[in-house]
């Protein structure tokens, strides 16, 4: 099916939401939630001040011209995704966002 052009779309689709659906079960059993966010410019947005400082996929360091934060460009996209989901107090289920106890967020 990857090898058809209109099917391959619809076979990677199928893999992720079944990724999601088991990764939301395992949360689920363990006692934590999972929050889907857009993953739209979290590379590209700069999580100390919010500036988009757009780059190529080669470059894997986000500077911001703006407030100097210097992060790994990984990093910097995790953060903003931490509050992309932070920002919606109330995730998919309803339930409020909450962190587990002893879990660090640099």
């Amino acid at each position: 099916m990857s090898r058809n052009k209109h099917l391959s779309l619809s076979s990677h689709d199928a893999g992720f939401g079944l990724l999601r659906q088991m990764l939301e079960y395992k949360a689920e059993e363990a006692g934590i939630q999972v929050v889907a966010v857009n993953p739209s410019n979290t590379t590209q947005t700069c999580s100390g001040c919010g500036r988009l400082v757009p780059k190529s996929l080669s470059v894997r360091v986000h500077v911001c011209s703006d407030c100097g934060l210097v992060l790994d460009r990984d990093l910097n996209a995790a953060r903003n995704i931490l509050a992309l989901a932070l920002s919606n107090p109330l995730g998919r289920s309803g339930q409020a966002v909450t962190c587990p106890v002893g879990e660090s967020v640099a």
